[in-house]
């Protein structure tokens, strides 16, 4: 799993998740989050995709930043066994975003702020 990398879960109804962060030194961790729709006035608007920006969503979405899910094994590996569908990669200039919203909005959990900025 490397920054960018898209999918949904073998779930039913599963969000479009995204790997924001990997790192392997000290331990191996994986930063993702998932994309939902935007409902404006409804949701958390730190960063709002749109289709025309990464063609893996089919309509305005937004970062659900309450959601992230810093890993480390053996929860990883169990997330990584739940994969299912690829999704095109996500660029750099939308992970950029997406890694500010996550500094910046009120929904990010504590340890996951202080885990990016320890990056």
């Amino acid at each position: 799993m490397v920054p960018g990398d898209a999918f949904y879960l073998n779930v039913i109804d599963s969000h479009r998740y995204f790997v924001l962060h990997s790192s392997v030194n000290p331990s191996h961790k994986v930063l993702v989050f998932n994309f939902t729709t935007h409902r404006p006035g409804q949701c958390d608007e730190t960063c709002i995709v749109l289709p025309s920006e990464y063609s893996g969503i089919a309509h305005n979405s937004v970062v659900m930043y309450s959601q992230g899910r810093l890993m480390e094994d053996p929860v990883l590996s169990n997330f990584k066994a739940a994969i299912g569908a690829a999704l095109p990669p996500i660029g750099n200039d939308i992970l950029l975003r997406i890694k500010a919203g996550a500094l910046t909005s009120i929904h990010t959990p504590k340890k996951i702020k202080t885990f990016l900025l320890q990056q």
